[in-house]
Formats: C-alpha cells, sequence, structure tokens
C-alpha cells in the first residue's frame, strides 16, 4: 500500500441543492475550489461525565448529538453554472421563511485512494463576500449539516477559472435616500450575512427515528437574514457624514436609507449584489495624528427590511443578469 499522503492540490469541495429535505443530492454537483481552510466536518460532541458510583476516576462517554458544522473558504468563482445554486443555498427563502438545503461533498485522495465525507440538510449559517483592492474576491460561508451522505459523486471541475478580482467590480452608492450613482472612491468593502440558523443541538428530539435520534430531525431559520458590513474609502468630501446625520435625526424613518450596489463582471457572467436600507455607523474619520498618510473613512452599516409584511424587500438581494 501507498504510504503517499493526501496533498491539498488533490482535495475538492462539491454541493448540489436537493428537492428534496432528508434526499441527497448526488447528480450534478458542482464541484468548486476552495481558497481558505475547509473546517466543515463531522462533530459527535462528546461527552465525559463524572458520578458518584464508586469508580475512581472518568470512565464514561456519550455523544450529546452529531451533526456536521464549520466553515468553507471559497474564492468567488465567476462561473455561471454555479453562481445561481451558491447565491441560492446563501440567501433564498421560501414561503415559511426557511432556507435552501443542499448536499455537501468533501472529497481527497490519497495514496490510499479516494475518500468521500458528505453531508445532508446543509444549511448556510453565516456568509461573508469581502472586496479588497488588489485581491481577488472571497468569500467565505459558515455552514451547518444534519447527517452524513453516503454517495461517491465523481469529482469533475469542468469549468477551472481564475475567480473575480477587485478590478472587475464597481460599486454605486446612495448615501441619503438619492439615487445610487458609480462611486470610485471605496477601496474596500464587506457583506456580512447571518441567516439566522438555529443551534443544530436545538433540533434534537425524544423520539428515536431511522437514523436512532442522534442526528438533529430538524435544522430550522429563525428569522430572515439580517446583512452588516464595513467598508473603506477616501475621505473626499462630508456626503457620508451629512448621510448619517440625517438617519441618526430620522427615527423609525426611511427617507434617508442609503444603499450599496456592487456589480462583478468578467465577460458574459456577471454578478449584482444590491444591499438596500443601508444604515451607516459613524464615519469619523479619525486623524492618524502624523504628516505622511491620507484621511479615510473606515465604517460599519447595518442594513435593514423593509417595512412590510408582504413581500418586503430584503437587505441583500442579488441578479445574474
Amino acid at each position: 500500500m501507498s504510504q503517499t499522503p493526501g496533498l491539498s492540490k488533490h482535495t475538492a469541495f462539491g454541493f448540489q441543492i436537493q428537492d428534496q429535505e432528508g434526499v441527497e443530492a448526488s447528480v450534478n454537483v458542482l464541484w468548486v475550489p476552495v481558497n481558505g481552510t475547509v473546517s466543515l466536518r463531522h462533530r459527535a460532541n462528546r461527552e465525559y461525565p463524572r458520578q458518584a458510583d464508586h469508580v475512581d476516576g472518568r470512565h464514561l462517554h456519550f455523544s450529546a448529538g452529531q451533526w456536521a458544522q464549520g466553515d468553507v473558504g471559497f474564492i468567488l468563482v465567476p462561473d455561471a453554472t454555479v453562481l445561481p445554486d451558491l447565491l441560492e443555498w446563501m440567501l433564498d427563502r421560501d414561503s415559511y421563511n426557511q432556507g435552501a438545503l443542499a448536499t455537501v461533498y468533501k472529497y481527497s485522495l490519497t495514496g490510499a485512494g479516494a475518500v468521500y465525507e458528505s453531508f445532508v440538510d446543509c444549511k448556510v449559517q453565516e456568509a461573508t463576500i469581502t472586496l479588497e483592492k488588489g485581491r481577488p474576491v472571497m468569500l467565505n460561508l459558515s455552514v451547518v449539516g444534519r447527517k452524513p451522505g453516503v454517495a461517491t459523486p465523481a469529482v469533475s471541475m469542468t469549468t477551472v477559472t481564475g475567480p473575480f478580482l477587485w478590478k472587475e467590480s464597481a460599486v454605486q452608492v446612495a448615501y441619503a435616500g438619492e439615487v445610487a450613482a458609480s462611486d470610485n472612491t471605496f477601496e474596500r468593502a464587506e457583506i456580512r450575512v447571518n441567516n439566522n440558523v438555529e443551534d443544530p443541538g436545538e433540533g434534537l428530539r425524544l423520539t428515536s427515528s431511522d437514523d436512532g435520534g442522534k442526528y438533529p430531525a430538524k435544522i430550522y431559520n429563525l428569522a430572515g437574514i439580517e446583512v452588516s458590513g464595513s467598508c473603506s474609502r477616501d475621505f473626499l468630501n462630508d456626503s457620508l457624514t451629512s448621510a448619517w446625520v440625517n438617519q441618526v435625526d430620522d427615527d423609525f424613518g426611511d427617507t434617508y436609507d442609503g444603499q450599496l450596489i456592487y456589480t462583478l463582471a468578467r465577460g458574459a457572467v456577471s454578478l449584482i449584489l444590491t444591499v438596500n436600507r443601508v444604515q451607516w455607523g459613524d464615519p469619523g474619520p479619525d486623524y492618524p495624528g502624523d504628516n505622511n498618510s491620507r484621511l479615510t473613512q473606515d465604517l460599519d452599516f447595518e442594513a435593514l427590511t423593509e417595512s412590510t409584511e408582504t413581500d418586503p424587500t430584503q437587505p441583500l438581494e442579488y441578479s445574474i443578469p
């Protein structure tokens, strides 16, 4: 038997949206390049209890429930096959405000052969998109999965291309209720999505099922998506400061909501990310207190859902023209 260990270059991550809860999706798996640690794995949540039973020392153990959990670090690839499913998994909700379910696959090739690990009923807990000058566009997903899968689909990265780059992006901004317009002052931006996924341990139930009750019966989204972020821009004018002051003085109003539109494009493939109802944080800027630097505004923001019960505008929307 070969003693060659697995190499990072021979690993792969794949996913596919499920048609039905609990049913593994193993056809047309989308294999996506990763760039960063993939820490998503089976979690057994072992416990080693103590009790007064005349035994000198710890001798008992049990699992407090099993599921998959961890991060997947992507570079955002301009692939028209991958992007629609990836964004659906990250952001879409059904009529009962539940997020999309996917089956995910981890693959590695060792000297002894291929090794697969898969998980069914996976939801995206959190997503972070990062645009930064001089860098590829990065995407990190925090994922939770209900139980292991069994399929071993063939690995095929049919489209291997470089990721979106910072220079393939365009930014449009509405600071305080005006129509969004092109803005070339931004040098970094981050969008953070919280999908309000319940802790998987809360999905455990007292009754056994066909898996013995060791996996969560359900993993729920408890509320709609919450979006926040940050950005850094040249301090050229007081547009952000004025917008922030107007928002602060307009309790419960939406007249001065901001908007951020990020467009990524390469060739025929493009992705538009629209952040709605942006509420700016304190814009500063801080003064560095020297005589050889420039002023920047580095701030956080929150994005709100539209104040209506019927089909509200979401804080983050996407389109793939």
